[in-house]
């Protein structure tokens, strides 16, 4: 029997244009997303998702 692994990935821009459209989509779909977001309260509380904040333009969000 094979053992079901629940798909993921990750969303840079989780808050922006494409990104409010396309994080929904993947929540109904059952992917599980990281939203990598530089306003991680205006991400969409949405189930199998996780926000993180960071700006990627500056490294000291990202590499602690």
């Amino acid at each position: 029997m094979q053992q079901y692994v629940q798909p993921k990935i990750m969303v840079f821009g989780g808050t922006g244009n494409c990104g409010k459209a396309l994080m929904p989509y993947l929540s109904m779909i059952g992917v599980y997303v990281v939203a990598v977001t530089r306003n991680t309260p205006k991400a969409l509380p949405l189930p199998n998702t996780k926000g993180i904040q960071a700006d990627v333009f500056n490294r000291k969000t990202y590499l602690t």
